[in-house]
């Protein structure tokens, strides 16, 4: 059948096909796919020419056998994401053949398809026993160590058994013990290294955990995990620059009447008044930087599960400015001037709403990282 296509094609050649257009290029370099596009709007409304039908087929055919060579390289791996990958390819490879099948000008007779119900049940052993070998791995762990992230692992494993079903294992009532099995039970602890204990108290009440299908945070003891939250450091502090700025402005007061010396009319001349002031002008920045340490040990051997450590940092800029000198009346109504100097506005200043949010914040990420546990 092979042979008949490729006779076929180069008898187009042979009689001209050179001019026929950029697919013909495109056919030479291996591009197979792109012979397909560029074609593609012509062979559905069946207005190919006798020429570009027979590059058309004999392209569709040589994108199908680099499909079937794809295939036979996925499941002749040793590795799982190979099969995986092939397996999941086969929706769109059926969706492609049923499109070629919409050619009219196609001859199907001249066409191997790919058997999509072979390739799925050829993955579908691979990935099966993959999975089932998963399952009994972290099953058997599981009995080794007591440690129930291992049942949660081979629940998940048996998942996916289930969607390779072949009847030799009762998946449904195995997942419905392992969902029970696996839920685990963690005590929080709060430690204070920063010796800011109303700040921790903040930190905990910010810390708003939920239970979920594998985890409880509201049970009583025995626990299977404790989270050790400790707050490292809670620093708060500021910073400002100063400069002086001169300001002047200048105001009518009233008018003069002026007689024009050349015997002119009378002109009313403004009266201006200059008034001018030196301003002190303090930028200043408060900061409130917080981190928390976090680890989940394994009550039973004591293990350190899992650990992390997080940082955050909250700013807050303010903006004064101190008459020196001069006048009030040269400042631009934009200026607010206030009383008192930079130390004891810095000195004043309440850190509680920033320590709210940095603590809210941290809380937050805190919340992410245990509950992903």
């Amino acid at each position: 059948m092979y042979r008949v296509l490729y006779i076929v094609f180069y008898t187009f050649l042979l009689s001209g096909l050179s001019s026929c257009g950029s697919y013909v290029k495109l056919y030479d370099k291996g591009n197979n796919k792109a012979v397909v596009r560029n074609l593609k709007n012509k062979a559905l409304k069946g207005n190919l020419k006798k020429e570009e039908l027979a590059v058309f087929e004999q392209a569709l055919q040589n994108d199908l056998l680099e499909e079937l060579k794809s295939l036979n390289s996925n499941l002749a791996s040793a590795e799982f994401e190979d099969w995986k990958d092939g397996f999941s390819h086969l929706d769109n490879l059926e969706k492609k053949q049923r499109n070629y099948q919409n050619f009219p000008q196609v001859n199907l007779d001249e066409f191997e398809f790919i058997d999509i119900a072979y390739w799925d049940q050829a993955f579908s052993d691979k990935l099966y026993t993959h999975h089932i070998s998963s399952y009994s791995d972290h099953y058997e762990k599981y009995l080794e160590t007591n440690d129930k992230n291992h049942i949660i692992d081979a629940f998940y494993e048996l998942e996916k058994v289930a969607y390779f079903e072949e009847d030799n294992l009762n998946t449904d009532s195995l997942m419905h013990v392992f969902a029970k099995l696996g839920k685990r039970t963690f005590q929080v602890k709060y430690h204070d290294q920063a010796f800011s204990p109303w700040e921790l108290q903040r930190l905990n009440a910010n810390l708003y955990l939920s239970s979920h299908q594998w985890s409880d945070f509201f049970v009583e003891s025995p626990y299977d995990y404790t989270v050790n939250i400790t707050l490292k450091a809670l620093d708060k502090d500021d910073s400002y620059s100063q400069s002086q700025r001169a300001y002047t402005n200048e105001v009518i007061t009233g008018y003069n009447a002026v007689a024009d010396p050349n015997g002119g009319e009378v002109v009313q001349v403004p009266i201006i008044e200059i008034y001018t002031a030196s301003v002190n002008e303090t930028a200043f920045t408060y900061r409130v930087s917080t981190t928390v340490e976090v680890e989940i040990v394994f009550n039973e051997t004591g293990q350190r599960m899992a650990y992390n450590s997080f940082s955050e940092n909250v700013y807050d800029e303010r903006y004064e400015a101190y008459l020196i000198s001069g006048d009030l009346r040269a400042i631009p109504q934009d200026v607010n001037l206030t009383n008192g100097s930079a130390i004891l506005s810095s000195g004043s200043y309440d850190y509680n709403n920033m320590v709210e949010e940095v603590l809210q914040n941290i809380g937050r990420d805190l919340k992410n990282y245990i509950e992903r546990y």
